[in-house]
């Protein structure tokens, strides 16, 4: 018995948090919660971090090692440069297309696992086949399918990002998950050379055969099947809930009615994505920032060598720049709009507690019509947290205008190399941190539909990177550097203006198509 005049314990906020916690957990069954992937220990999480990330370093290996291994294939294949030239294009032309068609399979079969093993099945048959082409026809045809068998690795890594991780942690963790990408994408031209000169370019395709077959035995072995449905929830936890707009919610005859069209394969539902007005937007904005990163990578060998004379270390540098730009950028960004939003998860999670004892209080008074009208009313609320990748987005986007002009205009100028590469240096932080933050933000705007969010940036993207890589030489050439990054300064500034207008308008259109 408490002594006179004891004051009781006063819970603290967390001590309550972690109660509601344990409440919720003790009404899921065991086996649910375990089988949750966002429940599973951290190791086992970033093991499978780490199997996914293994195909995102082979995509841009895939292609780049074969720059200096064109004049050798086409006295080989006893051809025109236009048709060598076109085994680089038709990558990424068909890198764009296809993952429309992988990420629609995984998430309307809801599956990860099958689509990885499938797509590095055909891109590890396919490289064995390259390596061994006679003609130029074998080669252009399977360099297709080698496209298309590597194109899943981005679009379902953002799914597996999503299923794995929670909302508060996705930032840094798909930083990460891009790291090799970024490496690969700085050494590949000269892993392609050393292999070229010193093996042949035919080892070029033998290795990535090698090594995509030791990932699809590892993937095969190790990976778990992660897909989850976007309603389940695992914990009161903010960062881990989701409600998704739909202010006409289904009838059970409807509701049995999407059940078997779930069950079908439409491989163009991704498109129906367009039709939500901040999806179509953000995907937008990140397709003109690719397409700024592409130039930057098709011309800055180029730009360089031809008006400096400096040593190849200068040069390799030089390539290397933008790449280390764009990994610091990603990591930056990714932390920092984490941390926005666990911030703002937390104040919507007290939201919904205090809604939850409202609730029992009046189902304890028996106004049940009273509570069944709010809680419909409730479906049509969505979280603002991940509106704070597009705040995150905008703020790394003020950086690219200014300096990708300065870049233009001071090589052009031939002032010391150091001032324009510092330049393109601090463009690729913002460049990747822009597009680090709406790749999360469509992550995190369509649960359950991650993938295919992705895949229709990717398609967008490498569609506009197709026509840069016919034109942007061209266009050069006739304008000179310094007008030709203008014109990249002013795509830029349209991407802003896109981000802008999510930032106003995201609560009014997440989840409602045009």
């Amino acid at each position: 018995m408490a002594d006179i005049g004891e004051v009781p314990h006063q819970k603290s906020s967390s001590e309550e948090e972690q109660e509601a916690d344990e409440e919720e957990e003790a009404e899921e069954p065991a086996h649910k919660i375990l089988s949750h992937p966002q429940k599973w220990p951290i190791l086992k999480k970033y093991r499978i971090l780490f199997l996914v990330a293994i195909p995102t370093f082979l995509t841009p290996l895939s292609n780049t090692p074969l720059y200096p291994a064109i004049s050798d294939m086409k006295k080989e294949f006893k051809t025109t440069a236009i048709i060598i030239d076109s085994l680089l294009g038709i990558f990424t032309i068909f890198r764009g297309i296809a993952p429309i068609f992988w990420s629609s399979y995984s998430d309307q079969l809801k599956t990860r696992k099958r689509v990885y093993l499938a797509s590095l099945l055909l891109y590890t048959m396919s490289n064995i086949v390259c390596g061994f082409a006679k003609n130029v026809i074998v080669m252009i045809l399977f360099r297709i399918i080698q496209s298309i068998g590597i194109s899943a690795s981005l679009t379902l890594g953002g799914g597996t990002v999503s299923d794995v991780f929670i909302p508060a942690e996705r930032g840094s963790v798909y930083a990460i998950y891009l790291t090799g990408y970024f490496v690969a994408l700085a050494i590949g031209p000269y892993v392609g050379g050393l292999i070229t000169y010193s093996l042949g370019w035919r080892w070029i395709f033998y290795i990535l055969a090698i090594t995509g077959g030791a990932t699809l035995l590892l993937m095969a072995s190790f990976l778990p099947e992660t897909f989850r449905e976007p309603g389940e929830r695992s914990s009161s936890r903010p960062h881990q809930i989701r409600i998704i707009r739909e202010s006409h919610p289904p009838t059970p005859s409807e509701e049995s009615k999407q059940y078997t069209q779930k069950k079908s394969y439409n491989p163009l539902l991704p498109l129906k994505l367009l039709l939500q007005l901040n999806t179509t937007l953000s995907i937008l904005s990140k397709s003109l920032i690719s397409l700024i990163i592409y130039t930057q990578s098709i011309l800055i060998t180029k730009m360089f060598s031809f008006y400096y004379d400096v040593s190849n270390m200068y040069l390799l540098f030089s390539y290397m720049s933008p790449p280390i730009g764009y990994l610091i950028g990603s990591f930056i960004a990714g932390i920092y709009s984490d941390r926005l939003v666990e911030r703002e998860s937390k104040a919507e999670m007290r939201k919904e507690r205090e809604m939850k004892r409202e609730e029992k209080k009046r189902l304890e008074k028996g106004e049940s019509m009273e509570m069944l009208q709010e809680m419909i009313d409730d479906r049509d609320t969505i979280y603002k947290f991940p509106i704070f990748r597009i705040k995150v987005a905008f703020y790394s986007s003020l950086l690219v205008p200014l300096f990708i002009v300065c870049y233009g205009w001071l090589a052009q100028s031939k002032v010391y190399i150091l001032i324009p590469l510092i330049c393109t240096f601090i463009a690729g932080i913002g460049l990747q941190g822009q597009s680090n933050c709406i790749s999360t933000y469509l992550i995190d705007a369509n649960p359950g539909k991650s993938a295919s969010a992705l895949a229709l940036s990717d398609f967008i993207s490498y569609f506009l990177v197709a026509i840069i890589i016919v034109i942007i030489n061209p266009l050069e050439n006739y304008l000179g550097t310094g007008w030709t990054y203008t014109i990249m300064a002013f795509f830029s500034i349209i991407s802003i203006i896109f981000l802008v207008i999510i930032l106003k308008y995201d609560e009014r259109w997440r989840g409602v198509n045009i």
